[in-house]
C-alpha cells in the first residue's frame, strides 16, 4: 500500500509542481506565459495572498496539486474556501489522491472557519 501524504508544497519544490501545473493547463487547453506561471507560484507562497497550494505525495513524490483561495461572500459572515485547480498526474491516479486533496482542503477550510468549499 503506498504511503499518501497531503501537505503544503514548499517554495523549494517548484520543479516538482511545474509538470503538474503544466499538465493541468494542457488538460484545459490553456497556455499561460512564463511570467504568469512565475506570478502564480509567487502568489501561492506569499502569506499576504489569499491563494494557497496543497500537494498529494505518494511515497514522497508529488503526484497531485490543489490550488485554493479564501474569499468573502455576500451570503455568510465567514469566508468561503474555493477550490480553484485540482490535478493528479497519470502515475498518481487510482490512489484516491483527488479525494485526499479535497479532504485536506476541507480540514484547512474548517480551521479557517470558512463557510464552504467548492
Amino acid at each position: 500500500m503506498p504511503q499518501i501524504e497531503i501537505r503544503p508544497v514548499g517554495q523549494n519544490e517548484r520543479a516538482a509542481w511545474e509538470p503538474l501545473w503544466q499538465g493541468y493547463l494542457v488538460f484545459y487547453k490553456a497556455v499561460l506565459s512564463p511570467e504568469q506561471n512565475d506570478l502564480t507560484w509567487k502568489r501561492l507562497h506569499d502569506p499576504a495572498e489569499p491563494m494557497h497550494l496543497l500537494g498529494a505525495y505518494v511515497d514522497g513524490k508529488l503526484q497531485g496539486i490543489v490550488h485554493y483561495l479564501f474569499h468573502r461572500s455576500t451570503w455568510t459572515a465567514g469566508d468561503y474556501c474555493y477550490l480553484q485547480d485540482l490535478f493528479v498526474a497519470d502515475g498518481g491516479r487510482n490512489h484516491g489522491l483527488g479525494r485526499a486533496d479535497r479532504g485536506g482542503l476541507r480540514r484547512r477550510a474548517r480551521r479557517a472557519r470558512a463557510a464552504s468549499t467548492g
